[in-house]
C-alpha cells in the first residue's frame, strides 16, 4: 500500500506506451500477415488466460488491506490492531475487515481451482 500511487502511475504509463506501440504497429503487421494478425493475438490472449489461471492467486472477496499478505507481506489490518487501531475503530463503530474472511486464504488460494 505504500508504493500504491506509484504502481498505478507506472501501470498507467505502461499500458499508454504500449497502445501507441501496438497501434503503430498493427496496420503493417495486418498487411503482412491479412487475417492470421487476429489468430496471433488470439494466441497471446488464451497463453496470458493459462498463465493468470494457474500462477496468479484468487483474489475474490479479499480486501484491499489484506492484499499484501497474499502477495507475500505484511497483513495491515493485523499490524494495526496490534498497534491498537482495531479496537479504536471498534469503539467508534467503523466496521473494519473480515478476518474471519481472510482465514486460510495464503494456503487455499491455488488449491481452489484443481
Amino acid at each position: 500500500m505504500v508504493v500504491r500511487a506509484n504502481a498505478v502511475a507506472i501501470s498507467s504509463q505502461t499500458q499508454q506506451v504500449a497502445g501507441i506501440v501496438l497501434g503503430q504497429a498493427f496496420p503493417s503487421f495486418l498487411a503482412k500477415c491479412n487475417f492470421y494478425t487476429f489468430y496471433f493475438f488470439m494466441g497471446i490472449n488464451i497463453l496470458l488466460g493459462i498463465m493468470i489461471y494457474f500462477f496468479f492467486p484468487e483474489t475474490k472477496g479479499v480486501s484491499l488491506e489484506h492484499m499484501d499478505a497474499i502477495f507475500g507481506g505484511v497483513d495491515h489490518v493485523r499490524g494495526g490492531e496490534e498497534m491498537g487501531i482495531g479496537a479504536y475503530d471498534k469503539e467508534k463503530g467503523v466496521e473494519t475487515a473480515d478476518d474471519e474472511a481472510f482465514k486460510g486464504v495464503e494456503a487455499t488460494h491455488l488449491q481452489d481451482r484443481r
